[in-house]
């Protein structure tokens, strides 16, 4: 049996998950310091794919409590992480939170330009989820731009995306 404690992998496993739980019950400095702890962990245990996770996390963390330039920097560094790994998931997600950050600092153009080289992935048959994604995302976009026609089309799609797949919370 592992032992957590000589386990830097189940360390930074552990820490992903804990950081993750601070930030669901809305301890974001909790969070963002486990977070931390768990690069450092993933780092000291040469695990690339725990510490893309976590700083994925931990971009989400500072987007949410609208810590910009700290969740471009954790995005920023995942990118550079994954882009020598092959996990086409934490790529695209990657990509489309770029797109949410954009949006959150109303930069539509930004937004625009991300969400339209996305397309491209669409193409390569992602999941529901990254299609819904994008969906809402898109649908984000049209809304700022007050396009509501296509907005409402495009948020509809994200939910038919999430609801299939599975993800009914998504979809509220």
């Amino acid at each position: 049996i592992l032992q957590v404690e000589k386990n830097l992998y189940l360390q930074a496993d552990t820490l992903n998950n804990l950081a993750f739980l601070y930030h669901q019950m809305g301890e974001y400095e909790l969070a963002a310091e486990t977070y931390e702890n768990g690069v450092e962990c993933a780092r000291s245990g040469h695990n690339q794919h725990a510490e893309t996770l976590i700083l994925t996390g931990l971009g989400d963390l500072y987007s949410e409590i609208e810590e910009f330039d700290a969740a471009r920097q954790a995005y920023e560094q995942a990118e550079a992480i994954i882009t020598g790994l092959s996990n086409s998931f934490i790529f695209n997600y990657l990509i489309l939170a770029r797109a949410n950050l954009a949006l959150l600092q109303s930069d539509s153009d930004r937004a625009s330009e991300i969400l339209k080289s996305f397309r491209k992935y669409l193409k390569l048959n992602p999941s529901m989820f990254e299609r819904g994604l994008w969906a809402l995302l898109e649908g984000r976009n049209h809304f700022l731009k007050q396009e509501t026609k296509k907005a409402i089309s495009l948020l509809q799609d994200a939910k038919a995306c999430f609801t299939r797949d599975g993800r009914e919370s998504e979809s509220q």
